[in-house]
């Protein structure tokens, strides 16, 4: 079947961006955005691995940072995660980490469930490279953007789906996407041995008379 390019949906007052960019309403551009089991998960097994509110931030999801959900084979379908999956936070007592987003990396085969206080979001087209929005949803224009209409309920900070649909979103040419990845990930890599080297340095100092 011939997958179609998403409706454009004009984007009020946004930022000039160069030739063969477009802007998009996310929604009209996600395949898929759900929440996660409402269901409180136990500390320890038996059960499926299932993330906390806590393992997602900005450009990280910590698979270690789980509880664990008793008999939820039934739930495996609908909920189960994937690599390439974006997921944000819906909830969160900090405003810094409302509405952060982290791809799923690495996971593989890996069976791996997420709670209601995360949404998921999946694309089912090519137009568009999940670690490319990751990264988008990191810059200032998108962070201001999805935390104006923040609302607090017994000091939790929330956004909905409809929130999240609603953001703009930059898109350049798909071979594009992935080059502002690719280069963006080297300066990351960089950035860590740099730290390291500053760090090692630092402990080096402290043991001078």
């Amino acid at each position: 079947a011939k997958i179609c390019e998403p409706a454009l949906v004009e984007v009020q007052d946004a930022p000039e961006v160069p030739n063969g960019w477009r802007w998009f309403n996310f929604g009209s551009v996600t395949g898929e955005l759900r929440n996660g089991i409402s269901t409180k998960p136990e500390q320890k097994p038996p059960g499926h691995p299932i993330l906390r509110i806590s393992s997602v931030r900005p450009g990280a999801v910590l698979f270690e940072d789980r509880r664990y959900l008793p008999e939820s084979d039934h739930l495996l379908d609908t909920y189960r995660l994937r690599d390439g999956d974006l997921l944000f936070t819906r909830y969160n007592g900090s405003l810094d980490l409302l509405g952060v987003c982290g791809l799923v990396r690495g996971l593989g085969s890996h069976i791996l469930l997420y709670p209601d206080k995360l949404m998921r979001v999946r694309f089912d087209h090519p137009f568009i490279v999940p670690g490319y929005a990751e990264l988008y949803f990191q810059s200032s224009f998108a962070r201001d953007r999805m935390t104006e209409k923040s609302k607090s309920s017994a000091g939790q900070q929330g956004i909905s789906g409809a929130d999240v649909k609603a953001q703009p979103i930059a898109i350049p040419p798909i071979k594009e996407q992935g080059e502002i990845v690719r280069r963006i990930e080297v300066l990351f890599k960089l950035a860590d041995k740099i730290e390291k080297r500053v760090e090692a340095a630092t402990k080096r100092a402290d043991k001078l008379t």
